[in-house]
C-alpha cells in the first residue's frame, strides 16, 4: 500500500470513524491502522512510508569460526547440515 493512501486512512481516522470501519474501507487491519496513526504521530509522513522487514540482526547465526566446517560437512551430507 502506498504512503498516500496510508496518510488517507490516518487522516480519516483522527477526522472520527472507528478505526476497524477506516480498516475495512482499505482492505486492512485494525492493527495495521492503528501502527500507521502511532508511526504518524511519532515520525509524520517519514513513519508512513515502506519499512524493510529484515532484523537488525540474527541471534541464529552461526559463528564465524564454525562456518568452514559447517560448510564442509553440508558438502559431504549432499546439503543436510545440520550444524549449528
Amino acid at each position: 500500500m502506498l504512503w498516500e493512501q496510508r496518510y488517507r486512512a490516518v487522516m480519516e481516522v483522527r477526522d472520527g470513524p472507528p478505526v476497524g470501519e477506516v480498516a475495512a474501507r482499505y482492505g486492512v487491519t485494525r492493527q495495521s491502522v492503528t501502527a500507521w496513526r502511532k508511526r504518524y504521530e511519532q515520525d509524520g509522513l517519514d513513519g508512513l512510508r515502506e519499512r524493510s522487514r529484515r532484523p537488525h540482526h540474527s541471534s541464529a547465526r552461526i559463528p564465524a569460526e564454525s562456518r568452514p566446517k559447517c560448510a564442509s560437512y553440508g558438502a559431504r551430507t549432499g546439503g543436510q547440515s545440520q550444524c549449528a
